[in-house]
């Protein structure tokens, strides 16, 4: 912990040095950048420990915004965050900073982590038709491209196609006969 003072000076003289005239504050670094993870109910935030004294304090800002909202103020050793209070096709702005804690000294902010959410479709449905499997699905606010996953019951999901945004549906004509796929 430092302790910090002033004086005086002017023409080499130099005012007295009072004990108790002093302000202490407990330096911390600035945190480490956030990670994020979209989960089905929002975005998952994480960040590092940088030292054994700071808490922390994590900010919100729909981008575009200049204003930071405080989301919550954590110890040490809680270094997650699991915002629930967003918006499909919304990007949020995230940035955190570390706090002493005897509270005299707070770091900088970190980097600035940019995430879109986007919601889970709702509705997958497949049907048959003439020629292989047809598979649609509810839009979602904000997406700019679905991908389209199948399986078989055994197997690992694979990207079959991409399609934009405005294409809600997908016929998968190389489905085979017989063979038990999951979309």
């Amino acid at each position: 912990q430092y302790k910090y003072t002033v004086t005086s000076v002017k023409n080499n003289s130099e005012s007295y040095i009072a004990e108790g005239n002093f302000k202490s504050a407990t330096y911390v670094n600035r945190p480490s950048d956030i990670t994020a993870s979209l989960t089905v109910e929002g975005i998952s935030l994480s960040w590092e420990t940088i030292d054994k004294y700071s808490n922390f304090i994590l900010y919100k800002r729909v981008k575009g915004e200049n204003d930071w909202k405080e989301l919550t103020k954590t110890t040490v050793s809680n270094t997650t965050y699991h915002d629930k209070a967003v918006s499909s096709g919304v990007v949020y702005e995230y940035a955190i900073k570390a706090v002493s804690a005897d509270g005299t000294f707070e770091s900088g902010l970190s980097s600035i982590k940019e995430v879109i959410f986007l919601s889970k479709i709702e509705t997958v449905k497949v049907s048959s038709y003439a020629g292989g499997v047809k598979v649609s699905w509810s839009a979602v606010n904000g997406a700019e491209e679905y991908a389209v996953y199948r399986r078989l019951s055994t197997g690992s999901w694979e990207v079959i196609k991409t399609v934009s945004a405005s294409t809600l549906s997908y016929k998968d004509t190389k489905a085979e006969s017989g063979k038990d796929y999951s979309y």
